[in-house]
């Protein structure tokens, strides 16, 4: 029997809107009145996902919640960090010194080091992400002067033809062996401590809570959650996921995520 189901948030949980339905509410309210235990997965920051915990009532419940890409396991209720892993700050300065080279009106990158999101400058997708994820970032001249603080993680954001180029670069250096470099979205370029992602963090619960792995659902719609999809008991994708990601789920859902398709996987195993 199932005892856990492991949410991805945009594109999954929410609707194309940031929403979050009626019936996926009542979804969740249900698994947690059951006693079996519901997570957020997200790239999102930990301060981030605070605000869909209080919605979802996941901070009243002592659940836990996995925060950028599988860089930060923590409880929903306590805000107590369970696990936490850093970009090695050699690889961080590496990634900062080829992604600076795109920044322009197209492209920005931006990062995460202890509670606050930083960036170098401004254009309407940097100003529409931080508002969605309640956000106001602090600016300076280099992203490089934050090297000695412990980076959660580093992301490029905007045109993809440019975040294909800063891809192709990096895949031409060392970079590639020192981190998880992944893209979470059509506009969004991650890269998270090496060998680090929603997979990874699965497992790191699994350990920490003594739940077996088979016990676990884990449904996802884009790359950066193929990683917890192929581990999980059940891995299931979003039907608005790619094909690529399709392939690698045991299960394709009938909704998409704008017809509350938290619900119909509880219904099906809860």
């Amino acid at each position: 029997m199932y005892r856990v189901l492991i949410s991805d948030l945009d594109g999954t949980l929410l609707d194309d809107n940031k929403n979050i339905s009626k019936e996926n509410l009542d979804a969740i309210e249900h698994i947690i009145k059951k006693g079996f235990i519901f997570m957020i997965a997200s790239g999102r920051s930990n301060m981030s996902l605070d605000i869909f915990n209080k919605d979802i009532g996941l901070n009243k419940a002592g659940m836990y919640c996995i925060a950028y890409n599988g860089g930060m396991i923590f409880n929903a209720e306590s805000g107590e960090k369970k696990i936490e892993h850093f970009l090695e700050k050699d690889s961080a300065v590496s990634i900062l010194d080829i992604t600076r080279k795109y920044n322009s009106e197209f492209v920005n990158t931006m990062l995460y080091t202890e509670g606050e999101l930083y960036i170098e400058n401004f254009n309407e997708d940097t100003d529409r992400y931080c508002k969605r994820s309640f956000l106001k970032p602090k600016v300076v001249k280099d992203l490089r002067c934050l090297k000695n603080k412990n980076i959660n993680k580093i992301f490029s954001l905007g045109r993809r033809d440019i975040l294909e180029e800063i891809e192709k670069e990096c895949n031409c250096t060392n970079i590639k062996y020192k981190c998880s470099a992944f893209y979470s979205g059509d506009m969004i370029y991650e890269f998270n401590p090496l060998n680090i992602d929603k997979g990874s963090a699965i497992l790191e619960f699994s350990e920490i809570t003594g739940i077996d792995i088979k016990d676990i659902i884990a449904v996802g719609d884009n790359y950066n959650d193929i990683s917890m999809i192929e581990k999980a008991g059940l891995g299931i994708a979003v039907s608005n996921s790619p094909e690529e990601v399709k392939k690698h789920a045991d299960v394709v859902t009938i909704n998409n995520n704008n017809n509350s398709v938290i619900a119909e996987i509880v219904e099906k195993y809860f």
